[in-house]
């Protein structure tokens, strides 16, 4: 038998379906009929059984893992992970009020809501005595090893009247934040020195917030404004979870606001759970509108049951399939690759369309139907594929997980019309009496788009104007805002506290990496310098890492020796100044030393602004991260992480946006690269002319679009270019279909029709929503020129000879 398979296929044509189909027939269903429904079956269980390995999967939706991932993130990409989740799980809450007192009370209520929230973590709101007790009982008990740059400086200049005097003030100053039960013990007070010093750092660092009653406030706009902050224990992507805090969150904020409080959230995983809230309102209002029509449009147009039923089920298991073998490859799927595979419903349901035409036709067996269709879904299927498998070699997960997605999905359907719709009974009298009707306004509506040889030549010069009068104005946009657009609520959100805060973040930091712990900090200590200059040149308003709170080794020795050398000598003096007696050395000069160590950090730092200073050790290596603000000049950032070894910039916005700069490119020449494959192969099929002419339709539909986008000032940016990679995909089916057709041009272009309307219909939808709106928008529209340029062309002699 395996001997008589091979001889059967050795010389035949690959492109003579007919023949293809009559031996598929005659070597595998002939003596079983139900071979057809048990391949279906293999495959489709085949498929479940792979993914279902990773069961339970997870969707993903954070808006930060979409952003492609430059060469220098690849390199760091699970520091970068780790990093951008403690970043992505931060936080922020403002309360705004006339009154000072208000605000505090409003937020005072709001924090007594956060405390018994799940998954909340890190609450920071007010200072009171216990924590303020705390911070300088640590620093007291680490005073020698803990200075600040100004101590540190007096000390190197062994200005120990300054040191003396600069205690005296502090000590009968009326308002002090110092304690001053430990002065016999620290009579320079280098303990409250270091409190005001970390206590900027930590919590008022890099923001307009002081301290007033406890709380970090600022007036701005006349309203006074108090900060509560926190994190989210999952991570933007697992925001998913039954236990999410943000819509409490929502339901607390509406409860407190009224018309003298104004509450604003600030923070990606509100983003994130509110685009995710959105993505599943537009998956479900785009799946249920495009369901609605495709059931209105069987019914009306074949006016039976039989190929709903059919036709929905191929759909399903489409989606099913797609859904698979995404996760056959990938460990989570993305909600927005749910949201764009939304599309796939429009595309998938023409083969059916296909199919359910010629089966409308008077005393057509299944059979039949797939001997005349097959050429015509099979060609079109592979010039689909071909678009999408386009999207699978580039860098762009999101983009993988919709071509894999689409790719399964469609050759699911495929295999659902050619394995089961054969056995379809032949179409009752009221459907073909129906679709006749339905093909008579068809004739008609060709009739009205056939032109005079004159007419298309005018047509034509007006279209090549219009085309190079829009693409004139040409130009590639890359910003990293036109990937997701932000509600009004959330944009007013962001907005107005970037000015309450008046946070300098320029999205830029340093990753640091060494063998240990202390090396990554001494590393980091050896930047400063540079760091600083960089400061008095106005380059870099301020920095902030790890090594400012917690010194390496070799500091904290070096601070050690500092006030063995300048402090002790000096002791008796000041004590005397002071009007007390001796004080006895303190433990800090223990042998062998007692090192501070990142444990000790906990007490010293909010656990946000830890996690995002000290990332992590990874493989063999320490990472720790130099947050910049206010960076004038990347360049110059650059330039300083070239000078150290296991120094890094990372600049998010500037890699993403060089990455979809290069990406967008590189889709150009795919865009090309597919055209000539899809003409090579359909002049293997037709002659040059007619292959030219199928993939020259594409091609002036999707200048066009350009075109209008354009004029319109629409921005072309990845996502246009990727819809433009799908138009010669689908778009050079619908000639196909005709030029297979042969004299069932009428009932051909009524399937290409009732395909027309599913497709723009689906990626018309997209365009309403909010992060595929481009996309949508492009290919509904390439498709829509592509379908009104075949029906002027549908009259043309060329349509009208056999293929």
């Amino acid at each position: 038998m395996r001997e008589v398979m091979i001889r059967s296929f050795m010389n035949l044509n690959p492109w003579n379906f007919p023949v293809i189909y009559r031996r598929m027939n005659s070597l595998y269903f002939k003596n079983n009929k139900k071979s057809p429904v048990i391949i279906w079956l293999l495959f489709h269980l085949l498929l479940l059984l792979l993914a279902s390995r990773g069961l339970p999967f997870k969707i993903n939706t954070s808006l930060i893992s979409i952003l492609p991932e430059s060469e220098e993130t690849k390199e760091l990409s699970r520091v970068e992970t780790m990093y951008n989740d403690s970043l992505g799980s931060s936080m922020t809450i403002l309360v705004g009020a006339a009154d000072f007192e208000e605000a505090r009370t409003v937020a005072d209520d709001f924090y007594s809501e956060l405390i018994y929230m799940e998954n909340i973590q890190d609450i920071s709101f007010e200072m009171d005595t216990e924590i303020l007790d705390k911070y300088q009982n640590f620093l007291f008990e680490h005073r020698y090893r803990l200075l600040s740059p100004d101590t540190q400086t007096l000390l190197e200049a062994a200005d120990v009247p300054a040191l003396s005097e600069r205690a005296l003030i502090t000590v009968f100053s009326p308002v002090s934040m110092g304690r001053l039960d430990h002065l016999e013990e620290d009579p320079f007070l280098l303990a409250s020195d270091s409190l005001a010093y970390f206590l900027d750092q930590s919590v008022s660092s890099n923001t307009s917030m002081t301290l007033r009653d406890s709380v970090l406030t600022r007036e701005f706009e006349g309203l006074h404004w108090v900060l509560v902050s926190m994190n989210y224990k999952g991570g933007a992507v697992d925001i998913e979870l039954d236990s999410n805090p943000v819509p409490e969150i929502l339901r607390v904020r509406d409860q407190l606001s009224n018309s003298d409080v104004e509450i604003i959230l600030s923070g990606a995983p509100f983003h994130s759970y509110l685009s995710a809230a959105e993505s599943k309102r537009e998956i479900t209002l785009l799946s249920t509108i495009s369901s609605i029509f495709i059931i209105f449009l069987i019914l009306y147009v074949f006016r039976s049951v039989l190929p709903l039923v059919f036709t929905i089920s191929a759909i399903l298991f489409g989606v099913v399939s797609g859904l698979a073998s995404t996760l056959i490859f990938f460990d989570e799927i993305h909600i927005f690759t749910i949201v764009f595979g939304t599309s796939l419903i429009g595309i998938s349901v023409d083969y059916s369309f296909h199919f359910f035409s010629e089966w409308s036709a008077a005393n057509k067996t299944g059979k039949m139907i797939i001997k005349d269709v097959i050429p015509g879904i099979f060609v079109g299927l592979l010039t689909t594929m071909i678009s999408y498998a386009a999207f699978i070699i580039t860098s762009f997960p999101l983009l993988q997980q919709m071509a894999l997605f689409s790719i399964c999905g469609l050759f699911s359907t495929f295999l659902s019309v050619l394995l089961l719709f054969p056995y379809i009974k032949t179409a009752g009298e009221r459907t073909v009496s129906c679709s006749n009707a339905a093909l008579e306004k068809i004739n008609l509506l060709r009739n009205r788009f056939s032109l005079s040889k004159i007419s298309m030549l005018i047509l034509s010069a007006g279209v090549l104007l219009f085309i190079l009068f829009g693409m004139s104005r040409f130009e590639l946009s890359y910003r990293l805002g036109d990937f997701y657009t932000m509600s009004d609520q959330l944009l007013s959100w962001e907005q107005k506290s970037a000015s309450i805060l008046a946070h300098e973040s320029s999205g830029i930091h340093l990753i640091v990496e060494a063998d240990n712990l202390d090396d990554c900090l001494t590393l980091e200590e050896s930047l400063r310098d540079d760091l600083s200059r960089l400061g008095d040149e106005k380059l870099l308003k301020s920095y902030m890492s790890l090594s400012r709170f917690l010194p390496s080794r070799r500091t904290q020795d070096y601070n050690l020796s500092l006030v063995e050398t300048v402090i002790m000598p000096s002791i008796e003096e000041q004590m005397s100044i002071l009007g007390l007696e001796t004080a006895v050395p303190s433990d800090g000069f223990a042998d062998p030393p007692r090192y501070l160590e990142l444990d000790d950090m906990n007490t010293l730092l909010p656990g946000s602004l830890l996690r995002s200073l000290h990332i992590s050790r990874i493989a063999d290596s320490y990472y720790t991260s130099i947050l910049l603000f206010g960076v004038q000049d990347n360049a110059v950032i650059k330039d300083l992480s070239g000078k150290y070894q296991g120094v890094y910039l990372v600049d998010r916005v500037r890699d993403t946006e060089t990455v979809l700069k290069d990406l967008s490119r590189l889709m150009i020449k795919i865009i090309l690269i597919s055209y000539i494959l899809i003409f090579i192969g359909l002049s293997l099929r037709y002659k040059w002319k007619k292959a030219l002419l199928i993939v020259g339709i594409p091609v002036i539909s999707s200048l066009i679009t350009l075109s209008v986008f354009m004029l319109a000032g629409v921005p072309v940016n990845l996502f246009v270019i990727v819809g433009l990679i799908l138009i010669p995909g689908m778009g050079t089916d619908y000639l196909i279909l005709l030029f297979e057709s042969g004299k069932r041009g009428n009932r051909v272009m009524l399937s290409i029709s009732m395909s027309f309307l599913t497709t723009v219909l689906a990626f018309g939808m997209l365009s309403f929503t909010s992060i595929a709106s481009l996309f949508g928008m492009t290919v509904s529209l390439g498709i829509a020129w592509t379908y009104l340029i075949t029906l002027l062309c549908s009259s043309m002699p060329i349509l009208r000879d056999e293929s």
